[in-house]
Parts: C-alpha cells; structure tokens; sequence
C-alpha cells in the first residue's frame, strides 16, 4: 500500500469518527491535551464519554457557547444546584457532579477530605455556647480535627470579637434576589464571587483579617486577607492582592479551622447514621453568621451564609441564607436551607461551618 493510499484510508477513518462522535472536541477539548500514564486511558474514554453526553444536552437544550466562556461556567454551576435534572438520565449522577466541578477547575488540594473525621468523644459535645434550649447531649463528628493543626496566635485573639448578626446584616445589604449587588467600593469581585461575598461579610462582622500581598492571589493557609495591590499591580480582579482563603471555597474552611477555632461538620441528607447531624441538628445549632457549603467528592464549590433563623421545634424550623453566584449566575438572599438541600443532587454533600 502506497503512501497516497495510506492517507486516503486515514482520512476516511478520521471523517467517520468525527460523524460517530460529532461534538466531542466542544467540551473536551483539553482531556487529550496533557501527557497521561497509560494506565490512565480507562479514565480519559470515561471523560470522553461524559464530555459528548454535556454535549449533546447542551445542543438539544438550545445552548451554545465556549468551553472556557461565563455562560459555560454558569452551565455547570447551575448543574450542581439541581438546575438540570434531566441530565442526569443520561449518565450517572456521580459521573455528571464530577465533570461539572472539573470544568469549574476546582482545586482538591485544600479540601476537607473525609480521612480526617475522627471518632465521637466526649470532646465533640457542643459546648462553645448556649443551645436554645437544654438538652442532654448532642455528638457531632468535626470532618477536621484541629488537634492536627497550627493555631495562629496573633489572629486567633480576634474570635471574641466576631459578631454573626452583623456579618448577616451586611449579607442582607449586598444581596438582592435575581440581580446582582457588588460593594465594589472596598473590595474585588469575582466570577465565581461566593466565598469573596462571605469574605466581606465575615470581616463586617469583626472576623479580622490576617496577612498581605503585593498582587494577585496568594496560597497560604495561614493567611486570609484582600488589599489593594501595589501600583504595578494589575490582575484579573483588578489591582488587588488577596489570599485563596478568602476567595476560594476549598481553602476557606481550612483556614477558618486552623487559624480561627471554627469547626465543620458533615450533614447527614438520606442515610440514618449517629454519627453525623442531620438538616435538623443544623437549624437548631447554627445562627447567623455561620458558614454553609457545598462539597462534590471532595470538592467544596459553593460558600454560603446563615442570615436568619426561624426556630419554633426541632421539625418545624428553618435556616434563611443568602450568596453570591446562585443559579443564572445571581444572587440568592434569605432561601430556605431546607429548600436547597432539597433541590441538590443527591451527589452533593452539605459542609456546616460552626463560627466560634
């Protein structure tokens, strides 16, 4: 066979692929792109797949954008929060959280992964302050142990001084359902502006910041800071400087529980297990202030905060909160937490975040 041959087979072969497999290139353009250890050709042919299944619902939905535009990043946000169930007849709902949180290039480095959950202990009953009312015991199981981690001394002076209603109020103030409020006067915003919006709450109410930079973002988890930059600071935020912790919901939680005293826990959403507290614990222990996210296999990708309680009993009772970067990219203010576990994947699991 012949070189010309040779090229004309070739050719035939790639024309046939490209109709068996017409969008694959849209979404997956950049699974092939890195160099891969043979062993890892199963998971690429997954990601194959999965990438033409988002492809195909995307063209049959009427949605037609970039794999790196906001309108994408919005797409697979807006899957996560239960905007799309639909897709999820079309492949696994483990496999579908997955490649959406890939696409929103999370970073799994500094997540609350669940090899640190410890055991119960009389030192996990809730005693940092007064429940509403008096009961016998409550075990929780912290998904971090701060025996593993380094206090920071000169911030950890300032968790007296944290006032939740405050930081709720200034969520109330900067969050307005369908639209989107930004205080760009103090402070950057981003595309994916949740854990920057808690950020700013959280220092409203007295939660101090701790460390600096001279521009851009900084990864250290001892440091949770935004300042202006320096005059030759220019970044996609604009000229600022600011820390991971303060931006970025995998590296949030860590911080706050190395460096403030705050705890995380688990929540239970379907299965019967002691050792997790489930939607009803998390009303009646949390108050406004306190930090809500949400997690995909090890992947914390939504921050959001406690404004308001509604307390009457254990079953009848509900937690209001409010965030930047909701569903069609807006603002959510005062929804039911109730109503939001409701509508997630059962995939995605529910960090609480205890502030001290």
């Amino acid at each position: 066979m012949n070189t010309h041959k040779v090229a004309c087979y070739l050719f035939k072969l790639l024309v046939v692929f490209s109709l068996l497999f017409p969008y694959t290139a849209v979404f997956a353009q950049d699974i092939t792109s890195d160099t891969r250890p043979i062993d890892a050709e199963a998971k690429v042919s997954e990601e194959l797949l999965i990438a033409n299944v988002f492809n195909s619902y995307t063209e049959s939905k009427g949605l037609n954008f970039t794999p790196d535009s906001p309108e994408a990043e919005t797409f697979f946000r807006d899957v996560l929060f239960g905007e799309y169930p639909d897709i999820f007849l079309l492949a696994s709902e483990s496999d579908v959280l997955s490649y959406a949180v890939s696409r929103l290039q999370m970073e799994s480095e500094e997540s609350l992964g669940m090899n640190n959950i410890y055991t119960q202990s009389d030192s996990d009953v809730v005693t940092s302050r007064s429940p509403r009312f008096e009961i016998s015991s409550v075990i929780y199981l912290p998904l971090i142990s701060t025996d593993s981690t380094t206090v920071v001394g000169a911030e950890s002076a300032q968790i007296a001084a944290y006032n939740g209603y405050t930081a709720a109020a200034y969520a109330n103030k900067w969050a307005e359902n369908g639209k989107q409020i930004r205080n760009f006067a103090q402070y950057p915003s981003f595309s994916n502006d949740c854990t920057n919006f808690i950020s700013q709450a959280l220092q409203a109410g007295g939660y101090a910041q701790a460390g600096s930079g001279s521009c851009n973002v900084e990864d250290n988890a001892s440091e949770w800071y935004v300042k202006k930059g320096g005059w030759a600071c220019v970044t996609k935020a604009g000229s600022w400087a600011w820390s991971k912790s303060w931006s970025t919901a995998n590296a949030f939680p860590t911080y706050a529980v190395a460096n403030q005293g705050a705890k995380a826990y688990l929540i239970k959403r379907v299965d019967e297990d002691p050792k997790f507290i489930d939607i009803n614990d998390l009303i009646y222990y949390s108050w406004p202030g306190d930090i809500i996210h949400l997690r995909v296999n090890g992947n914390i990708y939504h921050s959001m905060i406690v404004t308001k309680d509604r307390w009457v009993s254990r079953s009848n009772s509900d937690l209001l909160l409010t965030y930047h970067t909701g569903p069609e990219n807006k603002d959510v203010e005062d929804k039911s937490v109730r109503e939001i576990i409701k509508g997630l994947p059962q995939g995605v699991e529910v960090i609480f975040i205890m502030m001290p």
